[in-house]
């Protein structure tokens, strides 16, 4: 920013692709998803003219300075696997960047209903170092960019119900405000495997209970079974 007492504004959403894992023995969850972040920087901009009317450009991450927006409940490091021309910068100063990875994070079960359960994930997203003093964070305006679900989302066992989203401010270790955005993931189990296997069980039980009421000495038993 030009003027030091001006915080980066962040616009922030995400997309999500694919369930890759929902380990239900440690309570965790792997999504791949598509983080999408835009910033203006103010020294960043030049004249279209001056530039044959070239109005953006791609480059990499690691040539510019980029917000540090963490996962904050993670349960390890994020997979990101980059690509090319992922970042743009356009003449105006304004960046827009998407980056892919595959997240992991906790989530905790609530099975009373289970296999007929809906399970509720959080993300929640922030600012590692800065407060809202140097950086302020927030969903984007229009709801089909700060959340989406893309078309080729499927799994065998999970059906993603719903996306939300909610900002809030948390204070950090000095007191300080700073923003956070948590995303709510609504998932329903497939139960008709269970259904399934306890239909199967079921008359299994009884049709074994029904041979048992056959004379022993009636040979048929034995086939029956």
């Amino acid at each position: 920013v030009l003027n030091n007492s001006d915080p980066v504004k962040i616009e922030m959403g995400i997309a999500i692709k694919n369930l890759e894992e929902f380990n239900q023995k440690i309570e965790s969850i792997k999504l791949n998803i598509w983080l999408r972040m835009n910033w203006k920087n103010e020294y960043m901009s030049w004249n279209t003219s001056n530039y044959e009317g070239m109005d953006f450009l791609a480059i990499k991450p690691e040539q510019v300075w980029v917000p540090d927006i963490e996962l904050y409940n993670a349960g390890g490091l994020p997979e990101i696997y980059t690509l090319v021309g992922g970042m743009n910068l356009y003449n105006n100063g304004e960046f827009m960047w998407s980056r892919p990875g595959i997240f992991k994070f906790s989530c905790p079960l609530k099975l009373e209903e289970f296999p007929f359960d809906t399970q509720s994930c959080q993300m929640t997203f922030g600012s590692w170092v800065y407060n809202n003093q140097y950086l302020e964070l927030a969903p984007y305006s229009d709801t089909s960019k700060a959340i989406d679900i893309l078309d080729d989302f499927s799994h065998s066992e999970w059906e993603l119900l719903d996306m939300s989203y909610q900002q809030q401010t948390v204070n950090d270790d000095s007191g300080l405000p700073k923003d956070t955005i948590t995303y709510t993931v609504r998932l329903k189990r497939y139960s008709h495997y269970y259904q399934l296997s306890m239909g199967m069980t079921g008359v299994l039980v009884f049709v074994s209970f029904i041979i048992m009421l056959v004379a022993p000495d009636n040979l048929s038993r034995t086939g029956t079974a």
